[in-house]
């Protein structure tokens, strides 16, 4: 019985979970022996070609990115990537560079024209970041791990990526509860909310993985409020959670 091996790269949102749980119930109906496992670094995303999330690696090749497929669909590209796949027993295609056919060039199954867009793309993926760091440097002295704004308590939603519905959402929600519960301290300027890109030296400072809701007050290190995909499909126990959280942190100001 062959194996195949399935990678599901994400975040953890519930994107990514739906995939995953599909690619198992898709899998069921398939021959063969299946291991399905979830990767979410994004180091490791950006070299398997992973630009959007989420994304399917089927046998090292990548599948579908930035797409939840139907059932039917997904079984179809399983089917296919499993079927196409040459046997080990078979030579490899010979290599288009220019030391001739034959060579260890690039890895069996994947193109070299493919290897080199996908280096491309990362490569291009780290200028951005390097020039958006640069540029954020060159407009202020402040390090990423100070407080962004005056407020004595600032609530900042950090996004990045693909934004899926449940990410919308939560940002609204977070909105809504600082707008409905801190009124006035929004007007004294004690509080202050604010959506901000998460760029590359944000990424590191403060080790986000996902979409993220920080709680920064003067030099100190952020409050990460983990627990918001956790209550992300109950308006109420996240707003509760979100308003409590900001409460103490405005307590001991």
């Amino acid at each position: 019985m062959k194996q195949h091996h399935i990678t599901i790269y994400g975040p953890g949102c519930p994107r990514c979970d739906e995939l995953a749980r599909m690619t198992e119930h898709a899998t069921n109906s398939l021959p063969g022996a299946w291991e399905i496992r979830k990767e979410k670094d994004p180091e490791r995303m950006a070299a398997a070609g992973v630009l959007s999330t989420p994304g399917l690696e089927l046998d090292g090749k990548l599948l579908l990115t930035g797409k939840v497929p139907t059932l039917p669909e997904l079984q179809r590209l399983l089917a296919e990537g499993a079927d196409c796949r040459p046997a080990a027993a078979e030579p490899a295609t010979p290599c288009a560079c220019s030391c001739g056919g034959g060579c260890a060039c690039g890895s069996p199954g994947k193109p070299l024209w493919k290897r080199v867009l996908l280096i491309a793309a990362v490569l291009l993926l780290i200028i951005c970041g390097i020039r958006a760091l640069n540029s954020r440097h060159a407009e202020s002295p402040v390090s990423p791990a100070e407080a962004p704004a005056q407020a004595a308590v600032q609530v900042v939603y950090y996004t990045f990526g693909t934004r899926c519905p449940t990410c919308v959402r939560m940002e609204q929600w977070v909105k809504e509860a600082v707008q409905q519960n801190f009124a006035r301290e929004l007007s004294a300027s004690r509080l202050s909310f604010a959506t901000k890109e998460a760029t590359a030296d944000i990424v590191a400072a403060y080790g986000l993985t996902t979409k993220s809701l920080l709680l920064h007050r003067g030099t100190e290190a952020p409050v990460n409020l983990t627990r918001i995909w956790e209550l992300s499909k109950d308006e109420a126990a996240f707003k509760a959670y979100v308003t409590e959280e900001i409460r103490r942190l405005l307590k001991h100001e």
